[in-house]
């Protein structure tokens, strides 16, 4: 992926968030995993197309500060606290996305995906997954230990390799 730096205050606010906690400043390639964060800056992220973010493991409430992104490798943002992903909201291309294990209720800022590697959501509280209305294309597809009891949203999808719902409240047996 290609970096680009967009704006000096938007680096100035990461750039001071990450000096203050002793965290490394790659943000091509950032690895903030298991380090007690309980917030990251609103401040758009310094740069908007990245190989990998690596945030999990920590206890974000939300993820405003990503709004810029549009194109991810690997953002893996699971095993936090999260209760929605509306900072994902401009994201179009991500290889893998990796969600579960938070508190999220809906995926609605998903909804400019159309193509994902792999994509999991599961052990959330979803009841939907209207946010994903535009995605053809997925390998991986994890919606397993949720509430869900609609996936009609997922009409559109014309390639999928794995399609995981067990434990959720749709009768998925009869989907097709």
């Amino acid at each position: 992926f290609p970096v680009t730096i967009v704006g000096l205050e938007r680096l100035t606010a990461w750039e001071e968030f990450a000096d203050a906690r002793l965290l490394t400043k790659n943000w091509n390639d950032l690895n903030w995993q298991s380090k007690g964060l309980s917030y990251i800056p609103n401040s758009p992220y310094p740069i908007t197309s990245v190989n990998q973010l690596l945030i999990h493991k920590n206890q974000l409430t939300n993820v405003d500060g990503l709004s810029n992104l549009t194109s991810v490798g690997t953002l893996n943002l699971s095993v936090n606290q999260l209760t929605n992903v509306d900072g994902l909201s401009n994201l179009t291309s991500v290889d893998k996305l990796f969600l579960h294990d938070n508190q999220l209720t809906n995926v609605n800022a998903l909804s400019k995906l159309t193509s994902v590697g792999t994509l999991n959501l599961s052990v959330n509280q979803l009841t939907n997954v209207d946010g994903l209305s535009n995605l053809t294309s997925v390998i991986y597809l994890y919606l397993h230990l949720n509430q869900l009891t609609n996936v009609n949203a997922l009409s559109k999808l014309t390639s999928v390799n794995t399609l995981s719902l067990f434990d959720n409240q749709h009768p998925y047996r009869d989907w097709e």
